[in-house]
């Protein structure tokens, strides 16, 4: 039985549809983020469209169905519910799901009760197994290699979005199969802001730095690396003023 089949269990649901894209990851391991699951003891689906099914069916060892205009989410849903015995009580993300999609699911579906979730499926993520645990200190790796190889990068002439970009291409050439959050590189007057957006600004010598980056390993794994650092004067090595990395979750 999967977390998730557990949390069902534990809460005395029948059901329960998982909308947030990191959660449909962390559970079914499609990266896809569009589509939604529907788990209950004896059933696991993937409803995504035709843009993700091959993929889907790739990474993922949920049922795959495909959704359509003949063929909506809501009518998978309602098929699904159709298999289960006892009262309706489906459980949803209320803290993901918009208010347009529920209203759609609560006039399409057969459901006693619908219960909302809070952040209890998103607390599944909290303890991490063996395997994830190596993926984070795999991704921390590569958040130090992209690092290093950064610091000759840094020069006065080069434009915030320069770095971003080349602080990025090393991550994935080092191993990370996605960002895990957008980068940020603040340099001078707009490292101030921490989470300013890299703009065509240049690098100025005695310029502070701010770099702010993560990557993804595998499934929803990722390191949060927050960095300070001192462009160089006449050519010569960045001085590093400090260096901080926290353990992130991207599930």
């Amino acid at each position: 039985m999967s977390k998730a089949q557990e949390l069902i269990k534990k809460e005395g649901l029948v059901g329960m549809i998982i909308t947030d894209p990191y959660n449909m990851r962390r559970i079914s391991g499609f990266r896809g983020g569009e589509g939604a699951l529907y788990i209950s003891a004896t059933q696991q689906v993937l409803i995504t469209d035709s843009r993700y099914t091959e993929q889907a069916e790739k990474e993922s060892d949920f049922t795959i169905v495909q959704e359509h205009r003949g063929h909506t989410r809501e009518q998978i849903f309602a098929e699904c519910l159709e298999k289960e015995e006892g009262t309706l009580a489906i459980g949803y993300e209320d803290q993901s799901l918009l208010c347009s999609q529920f209203d759609k699911m609560k006039k399409a579906l057969p459901v006693k009760e619908w219960v909302p979730m809070g952040g209890k499926v998103d607390a599944l993520r909290r303890i991490k197994t063996a395997e994830e645990i190596e993926y984070l200190a795999q991704a921390e790796h590569i958040g130090d290699v992209a690092f290093s190889r950064i610091l000759d990068f840094l020069k006065p002439g080069v434009s915030e979005l320069e770095v971003a970009a080349e602080l990025e291409y090393q991550m994935k050439k080092a191993g990370a199969e996605d960002l895990g959050f957008n980068t940020i590189i603040a340099s001078g007057l707009n490292s101030s802001m921490p989470h300013a957006i890299p703009s065509r600004k240049k690098l100025e010598a005695g310029d502070f730095v701010t770099m702010d980056f993560g990557c993804i390993r595998a499934r929803s794994e990722a390191v949060d690396a927050a960095m300070l650092e001192h462009a160089p004067h006449n050519g010569h090595d960045a001085h590093v003023l400090g260096v901080a990395f926290h353990a992130w979750d991207q599930a």
